[in-house]
């Protein structure tokens, strides 16, 4: 009999960044802590920010996972320089004031620790409280 394969039941919802992303200016990064995903192939993000203005037309807010290959020293990026490599994500968001709740979902996480890195490209400051960036893993079972 042929084998299925399905999603496994999904972590807890964490947070990978909260504080960092309050008051954030137009085009500055916001990193967070190390994260081993454990073995979870996929990822499924969430932001949830709110602005100090209208945000401009096609604004978005990127994602890097920013990988580490022996979960000390990390790919290059952080809150003062940007990565030189495409971002995992992008939240789009709609260009009016007030807060955004925006998910990507089933983004491959890399293979070992990482660090999670966002970028605003909203044309205003994120608000002074309230933003998150959260996670739930999951990967692929045989069933």
């Amino acid at each position: 009999m042929a084998s299925q394969m399905k999603w496994s039941t999904p972590t807890t919802a964490a947070c990978a960044i909260s504080t960092a992303m309050n008051s954030l200016a137009d085009s500055a990064n916001a990193s967070g802590a190390g994260i081993s995903p454990s073995g979870y192939l996929y990822g499924d993000w969430e932001i949830y920010c709110g602005f100090t203005g209208s945000v401009k037309a096609n604004g978005y807010v990127s994602l890097w996972l920013l990988p580490s290959i022996d979960g000390t020293n990390y790919a290059d990026g952080n809150g003062t320089v940007d990565p030189s490599v495409t971002p995992n994500a992008n939240f789009p968001l709609r260009a009016v004031s007030g807060s955004q709740r925006i998910l990507q979902t089933h983004i491959q996480l890399p293979s070992g620790s990482f660090v999670p890195l966002v970028t605003s490209e909203s044309g205003c400051a994120m608000a002074a409280v309230g933003n998150i960036l959260r996670y739930s893993f999951f990967t692929i079972e045989q069933v």
